[in-house]
């Protein structure tokens, strides 16, 4: 853009030189810094919890998440994968950016790529407010209770949601063995896949699990709530107990 400046003296150059100035300092103040982000999570799921506090790693041992994820080089304390998300702090029903990553028998976490570093990293997020949320296949997601800050300290932020100080409010999980956990049953309506997941707990999920038990279904499979690779009657005492309390999330919008 030409700007003609006719008759004016040297002041009125000034002023004007300052306006610009300013209009293209806060035009590059108000483009948010992108970072990356490295975070820490610590969750576990009903389904899989046994009584010494630890998560069964039956899908591993069995070799059915080598198969499913065409990986064979897992650690063999992994349990299975989860998809950890950033939501927006404004709307946290918006998910801002997800990665996957492998959860391991004490509830910490391995990277997906190469199951080798214990975080996650989110590449090229905007310096922010952020909240954290946590889901798998078979069971109610988690949400952190308070917004983590994104850009003081990004490669040091941890999250245990097995804590229950650390959780939103509205957050529907079971404590087994002192420990906040999933709670499993939410398998969604299977034969409409992109209805996956309902967020919810009901005569659907029972259905499904009910009708794979009955034809001993086995494998890398959402009904299988025990993560034990076999649909069976455990599978139906768990969804059966959780649709009976319809337990159900729903991500808050503000």
């Amino acid at each position: 853009m030409k700007y003609q400046l006719k008759n004016i003296n040297n002041m009125n150059f000034k002023l004007i030189a300052l306006a610009l100035f300013l209009f293209s300092s806060n035009t590059i103040l108000s483009v948010h810094a992108e970072i990356s982000a490295t975070i820490k999570v610590k969750v576990f799921l009903q389904g899989a919890i046994q009584e010494n506090g630890t998560m069964k790693t039956t899908l591993n041992e069995k070799g059915l998440l080598s198969k499913e994820f065409n990986n064979q080089n897992l650690p063999t304390n992994v349990v299975d994968k989860i998809d950890i998300e950033l939501r927006n702090f404004a709307n946290p029903s918006t998910i801002a950016a997800t990665q996957k990553a492998w959860l391991l028998s004490d509830g910490s976490i391995l990277d997906f790529e190469t199951a080798k570093v214990p975080a996650i990293t989110f590449p090229n997020i905007p310096a922010g407010k952020y909240f954290i949320a946590v889901k798998h296949r078979n069971h109610l997601p988690l949400m952190s209770g308070l917004p983590i800050a994104i850009g003081t300290n990004p490669n040091n932020i941890s999250i245990d949601f097995s804590d229950i100080k650390n959780l939103y409010s509205k957050s529907r999980f079971l404590k087994l063995s002192e420990k906040a956990t999933m709670i499993s049953g939410d398998v969604g309506d299977v034969s409409n896949p992109p209805s996956n997941p309902r967020y919810s707990i009901d005569a659907i999920d029972n259905f499904y699990v009910s009708k794979d038990a009955k034809a001993k279904l086995q494998g890398y499979i959402n009904t299988d709530l025990n993560l034990d690779g076999i649909v069976n009657e455990a599978d139906v005492k768990l969804v059966q107990s959780s649709s009976d309390h319809l337990y159900n999330f729903t991500f808050p919008k503000q």
